[in-house]
């Protein structure tokens, strides 16, 4: 009779060993569980994250337009010695406009 005929006719089971081998594979078995556990949690945390942030990110926010107030005539006649005065003083510093 082979090895694999007589591991196959008897119960399968840990071998008991002298110092605790059956404790020590109980043990090996729920920390396996355990680690699994963590990890599927960690990966399902991860997927809500992503699907969250997704959403966040793809989400459409309505623009509110900006009314400006209409110069007066005052401000009108008043312009041209503004944009000459700004072009003036950017022209001394070296900016651009």
């Amino acid at each position: 009779m082979s090895a694999t005929v007589i591991a196959s006719d008897a119960k399968f089971r840990y071998a008991p060993c002298r110092n605790g081998g059956l404790l020590m594979a109980t043990l090996l078995r729920w920390a396996g569980y355990i680690l699994g556990s963590l990890v599927l949690l960690v990966v399902l945390a991860a997927i809500a994250i992503w699907l969250l942030s997704a959403q966040k990110l793809h989400a459409s926010v309505a623009v509110k337009p900006e009314h400006l107030a209409a110069p007066s005539a005052a401000q009108l006649a008043d312009a041209e010695r503004q944009a000459r005065t700004t072009s003036r003083s950017s022209a001394r510093s070296g900016r651009q406009i």
